[in-house]
């Protein structure tokens, strides 16, 4: 996949210009019809790019996502704040740096639970949770991932 934009470029897409999921990756094992049993990103993405307090949050993200649960691994691509593609771990070639949010499926569900329990509402302080990647590249958009896992 290849995209073009300022300050972002990915190899492989035919598409010219950023402006969000292309119809060719919805829905498709490759793209957002994926689930792990614990996430279903396409359903994610859809919520998260019609966040408006993601994108407040987000603006002028550009990231590799990746979300680890159990031995399982998948990449989301966020460019300017918005979520374009869900893929396979590397499968997006690119500089972008990579940021990992990693759990055991136990440690998700209790995470991810409407009402979790307490300790675990946070994603930097929830035990057996982890979160990867250079300070500088995280720091800025934490309440981003936050509203991203509560969606």
């Amino acid at each position: 996949m290849e995209f073009s934009s300022p300050r972002v470029h990915v190899l492989g897409c035919t598409d010219p210009q950023i402006k969000g999921p292309r119809s060719g990756d919805l829905g498709t094992e490759e793209g957002l019809g994926r689930s792990t049993g614990v996430i279903d990103f396409g359903a994610l993405v859809a919520a998260v790019n019609a966040d408006p307090e993601f994108s407040l949050c987000a603006r002028y993200w550009d990231s590799r996502l990746r979300i680890v649960i159990d031995d399982s691994a998948v990449e989301l691509l966020i460019v300017d704040g918005r979520v374009l593609v869900v893929g396979a771990p590397g499968e997006f070639r690119t500089d972008l740096h990579r940021i990992t949010l990693s759990a055991s499926s136990e440690t998700w569900a209790k995470v991810l639970a409407p009402h979790p329990p307490p300790g675990w509402q946070d994603i930097g302080w929830a035990p057996g949770f982890s979160l990867e990647g250079n300070v500088l590249d995280r720091a800025p958009y934490y309440p981003a991932l936050r509203r991203l896992v509560a969606l």
